[in-house]
């Protein structure tokens, strides 16, 4: 069976040269800079550059949903496009979709770090068997429990190295 005929990738089209990949992103940056963000889009996406920078981007940034890769990746495409649209010259296409995208993740990361539970009260409700979150229905509640309670395993192990740190630096000064 032909697996062209029933929409299956083969290796030749999810493989590409790079001397084929820099003139799509060739293409992706005078489509760009002509006001043409469909064509900018059809040439990024025939590169293969996204779906790299996607790769790489999950893979450094393990703690970030899909969802939220895919919008660091979508606000680099869009922060291109308005750069050389503005008639700015970007030299390292690709390298300039990864740096911005990898800064967006960052600040991602950042938020999501900065939403993480830490007074204590806090911690213990989390897994507390007898919370019920207002709304939710009594025989989820299991499942719920289960889910606080990994919630909670993940931030107790976030915060293990910094009370690890804490005690040896007050025993270091102790001994001072």
């Amino acid at each position: 069976m032909n697996p062209e005929k029933n929409g299956e990738n083969t290796d030749s089209e999810t493989q590409i040269s790079m001397d084929d990949q820099d003139a799509q992103l060739g293409a992706a940056k005078q489509a760009a800079a002509s006001g043409q963000p469909i064509q900018m889009l059809e040439c990024l996406h025939k590169s293969r550059a996204l779906d790299g920078l996607v790769r790489r981007l999950q893979s450094k940034w393990q703690v970030l949903a899909s969802s939220d890769i895919d919008m660091a990746v979508a606000k680099a495409v869009d922060a291109a496009y308005s750069c050389l649209r503005s008639g700015k010259t970007v030299t390292r296409f690709a390298g300039f979709l990864w740096k911005v995208a990898d800064r967006r993740a960052f600040d991602c990361a950042r938020l999501l770090h900065g939403q993480m539970p830490t007074d204590p009260t806090v911690l213990e409700n989390i897994a507390d068997p007898s919370s019920v979150l207002p709304g939710h229905d009594p025989d989820d509640a299991e499942d719920e429990r289960n889910a606080m309670i990994r919630r909670a395993a993940q931030i107790a192990r976030k915060l293990v190295p910094k009370v690890h740190f804490r005690l040896y630096s007050s025993f270091c000064s102790v001994k001072a």
